[in-house]
């Protein structure tokens, strides 16, 4: 009787100790420390576009289909007298004769193109070199020219300025006055050099000049054909 007693002794201690082991039931998986990756809408948010209810919004204003800053143009109409290239107002840009502002540069207007050995607009079918001239033949590059007229002594008296880097002499009053064009521009407005001085001529404007009204008579362009090359 003893020896049983003893026995059911021994199975309540181990099933005692069993219960204080495991406190937790065991469901036959471990459990790890792991991290969960929520998705949202803005994943793949462009430039300039920010995260709004799950989903990318532009921070700025949309141009033609594009985000950019709130600040960025968008049309020429935007910037007043300026340019719109690439988002950016820029300032007034004046190119030269025979070119237009489009695109972000000066090119060439319609029925022009650009020699490069001319380093400037002609006319389309106009030789820019000899090479587009006949055997025995040789280019008459296109010039530029305007006619620069001042009142003295009652008469009108006028010299043929070009952009073949010559100038005139003038005499107004008995001082000398070396004249030269530096610029020539699409709106026909003309940059001249008059001894020290520097100043724009518009298309027939007139402007007071040592004591005598100088008259700016308009850009024209002659040459651009082939001739025969009186060397050959």
């Amino acid at each position: 009787m003893k020896l049983v007693l003893f026995c059911l002794f021994l199975i309540f201690l181990t099933a005692c100790a069993d219960n204080a082991i495991r406190t937790a039931p065991f469901n036959g998986t471990t459990q790890e420390n792991t991290t969960v990756n929520v998705t949202t809408g803005c994943e793949q948010c462009n430039t300039g576009e920010t995260c709004k209810n799950n989903q990318c919004v532009c921070a700025g204003k949309t141009c033609e289909g594009v985000c950019i800053a709130a600040n960025e143009c968008c049309t020429s109409a935007e910037c007043g007298s300026g340019t719109c290239v690439r988002h950016q107002c820029k300032a007034p840009i004046t190119c030269a004769f025979n070119e237009e502002f489009r695109e972000g540069e000066c090119l060439c207007v319609s029925g022009y193109s650009r020699c490069q050995e001319q380093n400037k607009c002609i006319k389309v079918g106009a030789c820019c070199h000899s090479g587009n001239c006949a055997r025995g033949e040789r280019c008459v590059p296109t010039i530029w020219r305007t006619s620069v007229c001042f009142q003295l002594q009652g008469k009108k008296t006028c010299r043929l300025l070009a952009d073949n880097n010559r100038s005139e002499l003038v005499t107004i009053n008995d001082i000398d006055y070396r004249f030269n064009v530096l610029a020539w521009s699409n709106n026909g407005n003309i940059t001249l050099a008059i001894n020290n001085q520097t100043l724009q001529l518009a298309n027939n404007q007139s402007i007071p000049f040592a004591s005598n009204a100088l008259l700016q008579e308009g850009i024209n362009e002659i040459g651009g054909t082939c001739k025969e090359d009186e060397d050959t």
